[in-house]
């Protein structure tokens, strides 16, 4: 599977309904962009995602899954780090980064 990390975002500007595996999530906007970009058409791909893996409703799923994350991130056949959309700022900060 792969995780992803990414900033939840504001909570306020509005939330979208993803379908995944015949059921529907809210997720915030920021989310949303980020399945937007990793989602492969007609293929089938395992993702691990805190706000839909984890009952965000239940108090005490959510600590007890918290306390795991380290060893979901560590065991994942690769992990993304959703830094939000590109801006005419991404450029420079890539080149940056590579040097």
């Amino acid at each position: 599977y792969t995780a992803i990390s990414y900033a939840w975002g504001d909570p306020e500007p509005g939330t979208y309904e993803a379908l995944i595996d015949g059921q529907t999530f809210c997720v915030r906007q920021n989310l949303w962009n980020c399945l937007d970009q990793v989602r492969l058409n007609h293929k089938i791909r395992f993702l691990w995602i805190d706000a839909i893996c984890i009952n965000q409703n239940n108090p005490v799923e959510k600590s007890e899954q918290v306390l795991k994350m380290g060893d979901i991130y560590s065991r994942a056949t690769e992990v993304y780090a959703w830094l939000g959309e590109a801006d005419c700022h991404t450029n420079r900060v890539f080149d940056v980064l590579q040097e």
